[in-house]
Parts: structure tokens; sequence; C-alpha cells
């Protein structure tokens, strides 16, 4: 195994970026398939490391996969406009590792390119907005802001709910509008199960994880292709292994067994390490 690709070998900066850089290109270029746009991540991932200092204490052997999930997503680590962000986290053993966490309008972007979803749009409700929510044959959703802050951990008891709302697409056409609302309980219990629930993201950031939350969870309803199902694993499961943004649908306790006696519960994750960056 190349020293570069040791375990404790660091990105760096320089001329040891530059070749970790250089040897990374030709899988990169593999992934996704278009040399000119593996350029363009890996131009772009020497600028990130400029701007953050901290990923260059990240071991090697992290950086790379960071880079190959933003490859497989088809997501530039811009850091703007919330579509990736790769992402410095201490470890168990005292090193840094560089994590890619998809952003909810990468998640959004990654929907769209399935070619089965059409004009999604997120909404967060206020206590003191018009709010009309029923479901039947004919259901009616109206919401009518009237809050114009950003809701901030602080301040997150004064949101009511959340929603989304997209067009299913078949043939081309968008023919159904599908929807998931959320309450403030429901958003809490998936903000509670993240293992920084109380800090990093959670806390700097409230607004984009709760629109993260609700695309996610919405996700789950989507009659979306295998190919797309298989990207949002991969996002969902990097950023489970850091974060714990875990998926309420799924996460349900084991029933006791006919015989009476209880599963045996398995072992609550570890924290990986400490978020250096939110």
């Amino acid at each position: 195994m190349p020293r570069s690709e040791t375990a404790l070998a660091t990105i760096g900066t320089g001329d040891t970026l530059d070749a970790h850089l250089r040897a990374w290109k030709p899988s990169v270029s593999q992934l996704m398939e278009n040399e000119a746009r593996a350029g363009q991540l890996l131009q772009m991932a020497s600028a990130i490391v400029r701007r953050h200092p901290d990923l260059a204490e990240c071991t090697a052997m992290s950086f790379r996969a960071a880079l190959e999930d933003a490859a497989v997503l088809g997501l530039l680590p811009t850091g703007l406009m919330n579509l990736g962000h790769i992402v410095a986290f201490r470890n168990k053993s005292g090193s840094k590792d560089a994590t890619f966490i998809a952003g909810y309008r990468g998640l959004v972007d990654i929907v769209y390119r399935s070619k089965k979803v059409a004009g999604l749009d997120v909404g967060l409700v206020h206590v003191d907005d018009g709010w009309r929510y029923s479901r039947g044959l004919t259901t009616v959703l109206e919401h009518d802001p009237k809050f114009t802050g950003v809701f901030t951990y602080e301040k997150r008891t004064e949101l009511k709910c959340g929603y989304v709302t997209w067009w299913d697409v078949i043939d081309g056409r968008p023919v159904v509008q599908r929807h998931v609302v959320l309450n403030f309980e429901q958003l809490e219990r998936i903000r509670r199960k993240s293992k920084m629930g109380d800090s990093g993201p959670w806390r700097d950031d409230y607004e984009p994880m709760v629109y993260k939350a609700l695309i996610r969870f919405a996700t789950k309803t989507m009659a979306l292709t295998p190919e797309t199902d298989a990207l949002l694993d991969r996002a969902f499961s990097a950023e489970d292994a850091k974060l714990g943004l875990k998926d309420p649908v799924i996460d349900v306790e084991a029933e006791i067994p006919p015989d009476g006696r209880a599963p045996t519960k398995p072992a609550e994750p570890t924290l990986d390490g400490d978020k250096e960056r939110a």
C-alpha cells in the first residue's frame, strides 16, 4: 500500500495535497464518468482545504472516501447553497476523518435526477401562521405565512410543523400531487435521535437540518428509481455514521417473542468523535 494511502497519512497542503489529488484523479474520473467534471471536483477539493485548514489534518484515506462519495452522488462539495460539504470529525484514535455530507438541496438534486419527481417544495409553519390541513379524498393543505424570521435552535418551539409537497411524474408528466407533514414533536424526535441533537449543525444550522429531515422523510414515500434509492442510501449512511440523523420510519423497537422473553437490545452506537466544524 503506498504511503499516501496509509491510515496515518494526512491529506496535507501544498505539494502533498496536490500529489494526493493527482493520484486519485483516474479513479474519481471513472466514478463520475466525466474527466472534466472530475477535474472540477478535485480543484474544488484543493480550494476547500485552503479555506478550512482542519481538513488538512484529516487522514488521506478518509478524504479520498469523502471525494468518492461526492463523485458517486454527483454533488460538488462547495459548501454553498447547501448542496454538500466535506467536514472534519475527530475519531476515537485522536486523528481526524473527512466525511462528505449532502445538504438538503443536494438531496433535492438527487431526487430530481430520477425524473420521477417534479415541483418539490418544503415549508415550515410558525405558530402564528395561518395553517389548515385535512386529509381525505380531497386533501387540503393551506399555509399563510406570517413569520419572517429564521428558526433557530433556541426558537425551535415556535415551529408548529413542517411539510414537503411534490408531484409524482409518470411517463414524463406530473400527474399526482403528494405531500408529507411532520408536526413539531415528530421533528424533535428526529433531532433527539441524532448523536449531536444539541450541538453541531442542529444547534448552529437548525433550519437547514429541519429541511433535510423533512426531505429525507419524504423520500421514503416517493416512487423513485432503484438507482436513486441507492444514491440516497449512500448519502444517508455517510451522515448517520457521524451525526446519526436516524430515520424513525425504519427505526422501530423489536417485539417480544411468543415465549415471553424480551429480545436482547442492541448496543447503542458509540459517538465516533466530536465534530470539529459545523
